[in-house]
């Protein structure tokens, strides 16, 4: 099981599926089968990456998302909008932002304490569980992103309870293919992906995807904000800085 396991993992990845479903597999081989070499396999995977040819989805700046502010306020896409500020400011992947508890995220006044929807804040703390990383604590947004900040606390009072599932409640009931089909319909209608369907590629990856928030906070807080990969690798949760630096390259 362990040959036929590491072949079928190679040829998912050689074969041009996903890299997420080699790591996919991965994850799940290393559950249920704890035998498994799979240093090996890693190392295997490593050794073909060069074949797979990976176009990265461009960087979401804050220009762009001021756009998105205001094109999914006209259409009153609440829950779409808390998703795309939230993943910006908190450098949060989406699979994280969907699973957010309610009482994970707090708005802050200048003194750190806890604000009520009367007031006015200035910080905004979200905690998060254990990640497939580090054990995360407490991200709070920059000066520079107050208006977003206040902008979610505005909005997230207009946002629904939320799904329960094992009696909690959520941030959002939104899935990952609603809000992925969402954020790529507002792109195009503002003008952002450009797309031009090519009949003989119809795998074209577009300029933008979802994976554009957490890159562009990366991005921006590099080369505006004056950030070490050291301190983007904590913030944003990465076991190695050249995790960050692919994120930041281009």
């Amino acid at each position: 099981i362990d040959v036929a396991a590491a072949t079928f993992a190679l040829e998912r990845y050689e074969n041009g599926d996903s890299p997420s479903a080699a790591s996919v597999l991965y994850s799940a081989l290393r559950a249920q089968v704890p035998t498994c070499p799979f240093t090996r396999l890693k190392r295997l995977m490593g050794k073909h990456q060069k074949q797979w040819v990976v176009k990265p989805a461009l960087p979401l700046m804050p220009r762009q998302i001021i756009s998105l502010v205001s094109l999914t306020l006209q259409r009153k896409q609440y829950e779409c909008l808390i998703v795309i500020l939230l993943c910006f400011l908190g450098y949060l992947r989406i699979s994280e932002c969907l699973g957010l508890h309610r009482s994970a995220i707090s708005f802050l006044g200048a003194n750190g304490e806890t604000l009520d929807e009367k007031g006015t804040p200035d910080r905004l703390l979200i905690r998060l569980g254990r990640t497939k990383t580090e054990p995360a604590a407490a991200f709070v947004s920059d000066k520079d992103t107050l208006w977003l900040v206040r902008l979610i606390h505005e909005v997230w009072k207009l946002l629904p309870t939320g799904s329960r599932r094992h009696k909690k409640k959520f941030v959002t009931t939104l899935t990952y293919p609603s809000f992925s089909s969402q954020l790529e319909s507002l792109l195009v209608d503002l003008g952002y992906q450009d797309v031009h369907p090519d009949e003989t590629n119809e795998t074209a990856a577009l300029k933008y995807s979802s994976h554009s928030l957490r890159r562009g906070r990366t991005t921006w807080s590099y080369v505006f904000l004056h950030r070490t990969y050291t301190q983007l690798s904590q913030e944003g949760r990465w076991n190695a800085e050249a995790s960050v630096r692919v994120y930041v390259s281009g």
